[in-house]
């Protein structure tokens, strides 16, 4: 054994050793009064832990979200740590000692993908769609023969934009300007001569980066046998630690122990969940853009998207409502799923999430709450099957509690949390989904929709159902057709789920059950929304109107409706960066930008400085809410918005 199981105490007593985690109380209970809810939370952000364990943990301040503000203080401990962080808009270069290095920091199977074979007529060049060729320097060993319009076109599409490019192009053909005689399979690997390149046909694939961890994990071989695949220099030197696979379309005398693999295993695998997108070899994605499971602190470090601690001012700590401490005394034991190692079966860790919810669901005093927290968690569903957590307990409890919470309050309310939901997300797959406009941008010119998914459940399980109703239930009846009436169509789904885009999972932290995979792996907590995935544009609302179309626009806001009744400002501590909100992470810059950001307050005559000022006892309200207009002073007057004081 590494350690003793009994030690004896000076005084002749004896101690054993058990393994048993000791939580901390770090919010109230589902319904302690409201003067009571930030009372448990960590003074620190549980700070001093991390310390104390030298960092083996996490910080276990929560993000700040619609459904924790009442739970916030201020910390001004020297111990206090705040959530983490990462700068989204950092770019990453998506090169071989990027690639390497990703591999290195976190142990997954990252490789550009390289060798995929052509061998269907919808990847003709002639077909219309996107198609992918490869330059090389020099004349081609036995060019394509074409007929005049096909080299014509192919030629002019190669002309456009940069040339040469880097590695690749992508071009587009129509078969109107091809010789119909040149569109056939033996015509797909086609080489062209073009000045001083060769240019040939590659699949569309090639040059992707992938995230392979999932597909080599299920690979009946093991993962060695992707692995071996891989090469770290454009000289084909075979290493399972480089930056590029090439796909053994066909068998090569280099690596005999290598077996051919049809195209059809790349079709079938070569899409998530077994391997995911992240970019192009030589393109630059930002670091928001990463698959979840590589923004590992190490990672945002490396690229330094790492957000600068707060120094001065303060600390905004927040607690998770039912996140109290444990009792380790007690005789029923529960495991943790973690980095560290579980001792505990997996048929053992799968009931756990059961036995939970069976001892306070029969044996609970407030039965006609959890009667109805059933009832509403079977309209309002998550299935953990969707979700890639399967032996985790804390994740689907507290899931579970949104039902318990909101019991005997108003669905909306109910609807809303649900939707921000880490694991309705997952379920639904809404989570990372990005706008069209911020895909065609980023990725190529690539086509894209938002996810559909939850915006036609969210509707048709949770909500209106497919047809709409009479007050007895009957079904209201088309008046030319006789038939019930839709309560929605297709074009209500797609124009919804644009609403849907942006969401993405805060950072991890301490003080609960995770397996850290990723920095952004948090299936705890609230979400967060990314500003820069989200689509602007009107969305249309089932009544013919617009979402949103009663809510007052900025431009509609009074002059400086900053100082009016109502105006609502949220304590931020020593950070110059909203909460809840977003801004670009430079405008945290003081000196790079004007008091238009940052206003600062006159804390003599200005009565925005005495309603924002601290108390006789020298404490600040989490948040302030104008109850009157005042009147401005000095530059304050010559503003119509402000973003911080």
């Amino acid at each position: 054994l590494d350690a003793p199981i009994f030690g004896r105490l000076p005084d002749d007593s004896w101690v054993q050793w058990t393994p048993t985690i000791q939580l901390e109380p770090n919010g109230p209970a589902h319904n302690a009064p409201p003067s009571q809810r930030s009372s448990s939370t960590l003074a620190d952000g549980g700070g001093s832990t991390v310390i104390s364990t030298n960092e083996r943990t996490k910080c276990a301040n929560v993000p700040r979200s619609p459904f924790n503000d009442d739970t916030c203080i201020l910390s001004t401990e020297s111990t206090a740590c705040a959530p983490f962080e990462v700068i989204g808009e950092v770019p990453v270069d998506l090169n071989a000692t990027n690639i390497e290095a990703i591999y290195d920091l976190t142990g997954r199977l990252v490789y550009a993908i390289r060798g995929l074979g052509l061998d269907l007529i919808e990847q003709h060049v002639c077909s219309g769609s996107k198609t992918r060729w490869e330059y090389e320097v020099g004349t081609c060993d036995s060019p394509s023969s074409l007929g005049n319009n096909t080299r014509k076109a192919i030629v002019s599409a190669l002309s456009s934009g940069t040339v040469p490019p880097d590695y690749f192009k992508d071009i587009k053909v129509r078969a109107r300007d091809c010789d119909a005689s040149d569109i056939t399979l033996e015509n797909l690997n086609i080489k062209i001569q073009t000045g001083a390149y060769c240019v040939k046909q590659v699949h569309p694939d090639d040059w992707n980066v992938y995230d392979f961890t999932v597909w080599a994990s299920r690979h009946p071989g093991g993962s060695y046998n992707i692995q071996k695949w891989a090469t770290d220099t454009f000289q084909s030197t075979y290493e399972t630690n480089g930056w590029q696979l090439d796909y053994p379309f066909k068998a090569s005398p280099d690596r005999p122990e290598v077996q051919e693999h049809p195209m059809n295993r790349w079709e079938t695998n070569g899409k998530r969940p077994n391997v995911e997108f992240i970019g192009t070899f030589g393109s630059t994605v930002a670091y928001r853009d990463l698959p979840n499971d590589l923004k590992l602190q190490e990672v945002s470090d490396y690229f330094g998207a790492t957000a600068e601690p707060v120094t001065g001012g303060g600390v905004v700590v927040c607690g998770s409502a039912g996140e109290v401490s444990n009792d380790p005394f007690k005789r029923q034991v529960f495991d943790f799923d973690s980095n560290e190692e579980r001792t505990t079966r997996d048929d053992v860790m799968d009931n756990q999430k059961h036995v939970v919810w069976s001892e306070i669901a029969l044996n609970g005093e407030d039965q006609l709450r959890q009667r109805m927290a059933w009832a509403l968690c079977q309209i309002v569903t998550t299935v953990p099957s969707n979700i890639d957590a399967r032996f985790q307990t804390e994740i689907y409890t507290e899931y579970y509690d949104i039902c318990v919470k909101h019991a005997f309050g108003n669905y909306r309310n109910l609807l809303k949390e649900a939707s921000y939901s880490p694991l309705m997300a997952e379920h639904l797959s809404y989570l990372k989904s990005k706008s069209h406009e911020y895909v065609y941008r980023t990725e190529n010119r690539r086509i894209a929709r938002a996810d559909e998914n939850f915006a036609r459940e969210v509707m048709q399980l949770f909500t209106i159902g497919l047809f709409s109703l009479n007050d007895d239930g009957t079904p209201v009846l088309d008046n030319e057709t006789n038939k019930p009436l839709e309560t929605y169509t297709n074009e209500d789904i797609e124009s919804f789920s644009r609403a849907w885009t942006g969401f993405e999972r805060v950072g991890v932290r301490g003080n609960y059950e995770e397996v850290r995979g990723g920095s952004e792996n948090n299936r705890l907590d609230p979400m967060r929304i990314d500003p820069s995935w989200r689509d602007a544009f009107p969305k249309p609302d089932l009544d013919g109107g617009f979402v949103g179309d009663r809510y007052a626009l900025c431009v509609d806001l009074p002059d400086r409706s900053f100082l009016k009744a109502g105006a609502k400002y949220r304590l931020l501590g020593g950070s110059p960066l909203p909460q809840l909100t977003s801004d670009p992470s430079q405008f945290a810059q003081d000196s790079k930008y004007p008091y238009l950001l940052h206003l600062e307050l006159n804390s003599t005559n200005s009565d925005l400085y005495k309603a924002l000022d601290a108390d006789t006892e020298g404490q600040y309200a989490m948040t302030v809410t104008l109850q009157s207009d005042i009147e401005c002073f000095g530059v304050e007057c010559k503003l119509d918005t402000i973003r911080t004081v």
